[in-house]
């Protein structure tokens, strides 16, 4: 059953499932990522899956196509076994049920997710003259002149309130030569370079003066001590990723792994 199929048959599903992530269970990447986990596991047992709508401020520029999806009921019971639900129980899941387990990321983020006006009016407060793709159309194996770099160096390298950070041994392995001499081999690019760490953004700046970057500060969006600027411009980056030709990161990280799942677009390894 494929996500058209399954939209067009959703009210007739008598299992239903409500996926639950609250502030602190993880940033844009996960939510993305388990959801669209959890779903695939609802179109292939006919559940009706449903996302709790909390005040959290993520949801404010980073909604679902189909209004009919939220809920404000949920539940304390966690299913065992996904295919076995009963029809007269209403089961929550949390991103926490899936860590150990395969992840599928069938369904592409686009068909489920869309960016609210708030997101391209704040544009321009990010960076300025950077040239976006016009069309939101998959773009297949093709790398052509707009890319961009993501550097996640963990959250112990968050700049804000070391108190509020939840993983404070959070680190990133990655190669800075690696990195440099990328940069250094694709100067006929037009390079858009993101990191979670501004110090180290205007320091990769200062170095390659014709790459561009983001100027606004970002918090990550799983910590309370986050602002709803700071979400506003951190789901913006997310969309600049995401409308990339292509994604090459330089370490592990959820945020740009979903950010390619947007729009199928290419993630390469630096």
């Amino acid at each position: 059953m494929n996500i058209a199929k399954y939209i067009d048959k959703y009210d007739t599903f008598s299992k239903k499932i409500v996926y639950v992530f609250n502030l602190g269970d993880g940033g844009i990447g996960d939510y993305t990522k388990f959801f669209l986990h959890t779903l695939d596991l609802c179109i292939k047992y006919s559940i009706r899956l449903y996302v709790l709508k909390s005040d959290m401020i993520l949801h404010k520029f980073l909604k679902l196509k189909y209004e009919k999806m939220y809920t404000v009921e949920s539940s304390n019971i966690y299913p065992q076994d996904i295919s076995t639900l009963q029809s007269d129980i209403l089961y929550s899941v949390t991103p926490y049920m899936f860590y150990n387990q395969d992840i599928n990321l069938i369904v592409p983020l686009s068909s489920m997710f869309y960016f609210t006006d708030d997101i391209l009016k704040n544009i321009p407060n990010c960076i300025n003259n950077h040239k976006l793709n016009e069309s939101d159309q998959p773009r297949g194996l093709e790398v052509k002149d707009n890319i961009s770099i993501h550097l996640r160096l963990g959250d112990s390298f968050l700049e804000t309130d070391p108190d509020y950070v939840l993983c404070k041994t959070d680190t990133r392995k990655y190669n800075e030569s690696d990195l440099f001499k990328f940069i250094e081999n694709n100067t006929d690019k037009n390079i858009m370079f993101f990191c979670d760490n501004i110090t180290f953004k205007l320091k990769v700046k200062s170095k390659y003066d014709f790459i561009k970057i983001t100027t606004c500060p970002i918090g990550h969006t799983s910590l309370s001590n986050t602002t709803e600027q700071q979400v506003l411009d951190g789901v913006t980056e997310f969309y600049l990723l995401a409308h990339s030709d292509a994604i090459y990161y330089a370490s592990n990280s959820g945020f740009s792994l979903m950010a390619s799942k947007f729009n199928d677009i290419p993630y390469i390894k630096i």
